[in-house]
């Protein structure tokens, strides 16, 4: 978002800017303003998560290349290489086990502001367009409190409280499925990894016992 349309938002809806700014900065954050007894307030949640998604080509690391050789550079050479080789906590991790090896557990972004009042209540959701291209967008979102507003738990609840409260309640949801999702995946590409280790340590000390009675 522009920001004049950062602007016009919140003016329109008197929104704190914190909320905009932690949200361009993915940074956590949540928060009730504006309260007016009988009226209405303001709730914000900004909280980032863990999403397991299929990918396509694997990525080739979260490491960048920098100098190779740092015996055969300089000082300022070696410096220069070292600034390059900069962690992206943003990049996707490339995930592993042994029924889908094309899978990746990638950051997203929560970043929801309701506005609760007794003439009407409005939700406001940021969805960052991040360079990996798979951050959680506002359609795929919205199918997905669709889907959830579908079932009979949410609908007796929808049913039986008129609080806009438990709306927000299916966006906390998403990312809590996700998160619960992403551990599983990333669960199995651990266990993968431990029995890939175990195997060839085993294999190690046989040929090592292998040598000692060949000797």
């Amino acid at each position: 978002m522009s920001g004049p349309v950062l602007q016009m938002l919140g003016a329109r809806y008197n929104i704190e800017p914190f909320f905009f700014s932690s949200s361009l900065g993915w940074i956590p954050s949540r928060y009730q303003e504006d309260v007016q007894a009988g009226i209405g307030d303001h709730i914000t949640i900004t909280m980032t998560f863990l999403r397991s998604t299929r990918g396509g080509k694997k990525p080739r690391g979260n490491f960048t290349r920098g100098n190779a050789s740092a015996s055969s550079s300089t000082v300022n050479e070696s410096s220069a290489g070292l600034n390059e080789q900069m962690i992206d906590t943003r990049a996707p991790l490339a995930l592993r086990s042994g029924t889908d090896s094309k899978r990746l557990l990638v950051l997203d972004l929560l970043s929801v502001h309701l506005i609760r009042n007794v003439d009407g209540n409005t939700i406001i959701s940021y969805h960052p367009n991040y360079k990996n291209g798979r951050t959680t967008t506002a359609s795929y979102l919205r199918d997905r409190i669709q889907f959830a507003g579908q079932s009979v738990y949410w609908q007796n609840i929808f049913k039986n409280s008129p609080d806009p409260t438990f709306v927000l309640l299916c966006y906390v949801w998403h990312a809590m499925y996700a998160w619960d999702e992403a551990l599983e995946h990333l669960y199995s590409h651990i266990c993968l990894l431990v029995s890939y280790a175990s195997y060839y340590i085993s294999s190690s000390d046989r040929t090592s016992n292998f040598r000692k009675h060949g000797s």
